[in-house]
């Protein structure tokens, strides 16, 4: 299963990874200029640069 430009929203932000990522890749998200896709063994298939705001999490319920 791929998918493609997986998103999340916090809080009414929304922050799109642009990438088709195939099941059992993952992403790791630092900063909008340090994220990275990686495949199912761990080795990085793409460094993406995003554009957009960042979700913050608010103390409590989100």
């Amino acid at each position: 299963m791929k998918r493609k430009d997986p998103a999340i929203k916090v809080g009414g932000r929304t922050i799109t990874f642009p990438i088709e990522l195939e099941s059992g890749c993952y992403l790791e998200f630092h900063s909008l200029s340090d994220c990275k896709a990686y495949d199912a063994q761990g080795a990085v298939i793409a460094e993406l640069t995003l554009s957009g705001q960042v979700p913050r999490f608010a103390a409590g319920h989100n």
